[in-house]
């Protein structure tokens, strides 16, 4: 088995593509890998069932103490839950994780105005690595509890690059878009800083894809691997799972 530790962060939009799935997690089984999950378009669907709207700031979901109640439930419960049963069918033996587990990440609250929402960094990967040498696949939530005890909602993204740095691993982010697009709508294959910072001036990298592409950087310069950001429909993911093969966007510092 290859020894190098792959994070595969998959948005919310991928997590109801079945097929996808069950062919992504099957590639896994040769590879020691770690999953990071959003669940955006679940938690958006939930709250407004209940009655709550939705609000974004840089790019980060503004979360009420009530409202984290239901997200807690959507992410740690039903998104995280039915992720390990497809990942169990595809033969792998997964766990279902907040990202503080194990203190694998230390969580710590951000600026009031965005409400109950954190941020996450490195802290200790011995649990992790003990998981991932028994077999085991971690899928880790973007929920974490910080030092007070409080549960915090954290940028999934955001979650991800932590972890791909704290086990110097492959990071690809997986969502429904192709990649970066230009300003013409077509894929860039490979994105410079200096190219993404063009296209966040003029408009064409925001909201969520500008904190993604932002994660990206931080985490290929944390690291000693480019950074990918594709389709979960791209059949060609599941050769960049087995052997590194391009696909979708690839992100270098």
């Amino acid at each position: 088995m290859d020894s190098t530790i792959t994070v595969v962060k998959l948005s919310g939009k991928a997590l109801n593509a079945t097929p996808e799935l069950e062919q992504l997690f099957s590639a896994m089984r040769s590879k020691p890998c770690v999953v990071v999950h959003g669940g955006g378009v679940e938690v958006d669907s939930l709250l407004s069932k209940l009655g709550f709207a939705s609000t974004r700031l840089d790019g980060l979901r503004v979360t009420g103490k009530e409202e984290l109640y239901y997200i807690t439930g959507a992410l740690a419960g039903s998104c995280g839950r039915y992720l390990q049963a497809d990942a169990t069918r595809a033969g792998l033996k997964p766990l279902s994780l907040l990202c503080s587990d194990y203190e694998f990440l230390k969580v710590k609250r951000l600026d009031p105005k965005y409400g109950e929402v954190g941020s996450c960094k490195p802290n200790a990967c011995r649990g992790v690595y003990d998981l991932l040498e028994h077999g085991f696949t971690p899928i880790f939530c973007s929920l974490g509890i910080c030092a007070d005890g409080s549960i915090l909602n954290i940028n999934a993204d955001d979650v991800a690059a932590a972890a791909a740095a704290a086990l110097d691993a492959r990071l690809i982010f997986l969502s429904d878009v192709p990649g970066v697009l230009d300003e013409e709508g077509q894929l860039i294959s490979s994105l410079s800083s200096v190219k993404a910072q063009q296209l966040q001036a003029t408009g064409v990298i925001s909201g969520g894809m500008a904190v993604k592409v932002q994660q990206a950087f931080a985490a290929a310069a944390q690291c000693h691997h480019g950074v990918v950001i594709a389709s979960i429909f791209d059949p060609k993911v599941i050769a960049w799972i087995k052997d590194g093969s391009a696909c979708g966007t690839l992100v270098e510092s």
